[in-house]
């Protein structure tokens, strides 16, 4: 998938060819366009057209506070309370960070270097709620969200990211631009994980938290209990294993070979394609469907 657009509120992504570009029109070679002003998609053909809404965050030259540089990394940990986190590709080969924010978050959020590791500690929110309204959309025009007097951010800049953990015990966001080979996560909360492109995932959410990938290709293990959601949107996966015990939710738009399902609650599961096997197991008044089996 190639990003074709990008502004502060949303990127679009393709694997077609861009044939004509106007500003606000994208027409592709089979016909194929996208409006960025009415986010209207018309798709002709094989391939996929993305629109990817991003965080209306402050900028953070508006919020800038500190900015740390470190030799080039290939691996990322984030955990604590707070954990809003936006990962930018970087040219060159050192890995630069900018905090900003409050300075409650700014002073107590922890950054370091551990080998080709960086480490991020994120603080533990003031707050006692926390009410996660997702995106609120009035007239066509999606709302900022409303930030906590606490509310900050990190942004990483990075060439390459082959591993990424993440420990998340309370909110937050993670948005990654750059490709990841391998995504391993522990949530216990609201955290949510939303990523341009991964190989592997391993997930065990416990709450409310999320992964939204654009492209997988290789394999998914995940296990959710309570209201949790994982949704694929693309790819090529060798293997699907997940769990859901509770609410959550499991959509998957990629091509999978084997998929292993099992459903117990309310929830609901949705793969679009199983090339060549599938097993379930259902208890509860949960649904799970696959729309295509076979070649």
């Amino acid at each position: 998938m190639n990003r074709i657009f990008e502004s502060q509120e949303m990127m679009i992504l393709s694997n077609k060819e861009v044939f004509k570009n106007n500003g606000y029109i994208f027409t592709f070679a089979d016909g194929s366009s996208v409006n960025v002003a009415t986010r209207t998609v018309i798709n002709k053909g094989p391939g996929e057209i993305i629109i990817k809404d991003l965080p209306l965050w402050p900028p953070m030259n508006e919020i800038f506070k500190e900015q740390l540089k470190f030799n080039a990394i290939t691996q990322l940990s984030v955990g604590g309370d707070m954990n809003n986190v936006v990962i930018l590709p970087n040219e060159g080969s050192e890995c630069l960070v900018s905090i900003g924010g409050s300075d409650d978050f700014v002073e107590n959020s922890s950054v370091y270097q551990r080998g080709d590791e960086l480490c991020i500690e994120t603080p533990k929110s003031k707050s006692n709620i926390h009410i996660d309204m997702g995106n609120v959309w009035v007239n066509g025009k999606r709302l900022p969200p409303r930030l906590s007097e606490d509310f900050g951010y990190i942004e990483i800049k990075c060439n390459v990211l082959h591993s990424l953990y993440v420990n998340g015990s309370g909110t937050g966001n993670i948005f990654s631009h750059v490709p990841i080979s391998n995504l391993k996560a522990k949530i216990k909360g609201s955290t949510s994980i939303s990523a341009i492109k991964l190989e592997n995932a391993e997930l065990n959410i416990s709450g409310s938290g999320s992964l939204v990938a654009d492209e997988l290709n290789g394999s998914l293990y995940g296990r959710i209990s309570g209201s949790g959601s994982i949704d694929i949107l693309t790819g090529t996966m060798e293997n699907l294993d997940v769990q859901i015990s509770g609410s959550g939710d499991l959509m998957i738009g990629a091509l999978v070979k084997t998929a292993a399902l099992t459903l117990s609650g309310s929830g609901n599961m949705m793969i679009a394609h199983v090339l060549d096997e599938y097993t379930t197991q259902e208890n509860g008044s949960g649904c799970i469907r696959v729309l295509k089996i076979g070649r």
